[in-house]
């Protein structure tokens, strides 16, 4: 994605085995004030998706279930109107499997953290069952002090390069189960705005699709109050596109930097920092405004209602999509970086030849996983997200 260059860009550098506390960090909304609330779905944002499930799955199905009187226009008949809400009903029983990989996604976190922080007690005590004159002198602190690997402390070094490719293993596990989770949101939001698939299809889109038949529809109207109110959204709308257009800028900075060594973040411009979080409220605003007349509209003209209610949910939804796809893609960095440093340590491990190179390889193996100490603790909270949302939508909603 091309960045506007007048978009300030502030760098905090993360040193090496610091990116997973960075990472939950950003998930968890601790990192900025006034930045984007927790989750890789915030609560808002599955309880917005949620609302446009409901709505959907309340579309009509038949021809019966609405006028079936010929409109005359080609793409507005009742037989189009069904196969586009049969679409769009389609794409939001989608969503739950989605839903479900994303949610498993947050709640397996917890349980990567406490993995690794027990392989890197495996280490430890592997270490701790070398010879003594090798455990004594890994706990003075001079490089003139070194003591030669003995065969018994060979054949631990072996065990500790298994320990080791075991733990690079479970990271490329848990990086790999992150991007099936990316892939099937990308996919889903896909399907909305349009472009090929992560099996090579190429779909048009809901959100064209719908766009052309409301200005089929604009075309059509005769009603001088709908044609008024219908102006009113053209205007949101071309406001909300220009919204979409600056945030677009705050999606593209990103994580930048060398992997495995120091990692530089886009602080100012990040999605996670406060103007990120003014132009998410300020779409949201208008968003508001866009639903509240759409249904001014749908009282008078129910499809043309349909089409502007949707359109909006859409747009709002779309955004919503991207922002957990950047999250995914900054889990993905941090399983990506917890595997560079992975496979540095092991290139140290397997050139040990002494006390002195043992003590360096310890150092920097604990400086990588004592981060996830802290890690395990803050990705519980992107959890209860999912609780929160859900509860919160059932005690609205439900009655509704």
């Amino acid at each position: 994605m091309v960045v506007d260059s007048s978009v300030p860009i502030d760098y905090e550098i993360i040193q090496a085995g610091q990116a997973p506390v960075v990472m939950i960090s950003l998930l968890t909304g601790s990192k900025f004030e006034g930045g984007r609330s927790a989750g890789i779905f915030t609560a808002d944002d599955l309880i917005k998706i949620l609302l446009y499930v409901r709505a959907a799955r309340k579309l009509p199905q038949r021809i019966e279930d609405i006028s079936s009187n010929s409109t005359g226009i080609t793409g507005l008949e009742p037989g189009d109107i069904i196969d586009l809400s049969k679409k769009i009903t389609d794409h939001a029983h989608r969503w739950t499997p989605v839903e479900n990989l994303v949610r498993d996604q947050a709640s397996k976190l917890k349980y990567a953290s406490d993995e690794i922080v027990n392989v890197g007690k495996d280490v430890t005590d592997t270490i701790n069952s070398m010879d003594n004159d090798m455990i004594q002198a890994l706990t003075v602190d001079d490089p003139n002090v070194k003591i030669p690997i003995s065969n018994k402390d060979n054949a631990i070094q072996k065990t500790l390069l298994e320990i080791m490719a075991d733990l690079k293993e479970l990271c490329l596990d848990r990086q790999q189960e992150t991007r099936r989770v990316l892939t099937a949101v990308r996919d889903y939001k896909t399907e909305l705005s349009g472009g090929t698939l992560s099996d090579n299809t190429t779909v048009m889109g809901l959100e064209p699709l719908l766009s052309r038949k409301k200005e089929l529809a604009k075309k059509a109207m005769s009603d001088t109050e709908i044609i008024k109110l219908q102006g009113d959204i053209d205007i949101l709308e071309k406001e909300i596109n220009q919204l979409r257009k600056d945030y677009d800028k705050y999606v593209g900075l990103a994580f930048t930097g060398i992997l495995g060594g120091i990692i530089g973040i886009a602080i100012t411009g990040g999605i996670f920092g406060a103007k990120a979080e003014a132009a998410r409220k300020t779409k949201n605003s208008k968003i508001a405004e866009l639903e509240k007349i759409s249904k001014d509209i749908k009282r008078k003209q129910e499809v043309q209602g349909i089409l502007n209610e949707f359109a909006t949910q859409f747009t709002d939804i779309e955004m919503r999509l991207l922002d957990a796809e950047q999250s995914l893609s900054h889990l993905d960095s941090m399983w990506s970086d917890m595997v560079a440093n992975i496979d540095g340590s092991l290139t140290k491990l397997g050139k040990v030849k002494d006390s002195d190179t043992l003590s360096k390889f310890l150092r920097d193996f604990k400086n990588i996983v004592r981060p996830w100490e802290i890690v395990g603790d803050m990705s519980a909270k992107l959890s209860n997200v999912f609780d929160q949302a859900i509860e919160e939508f059932r005690k609205t909603y439900t009655s509704q």
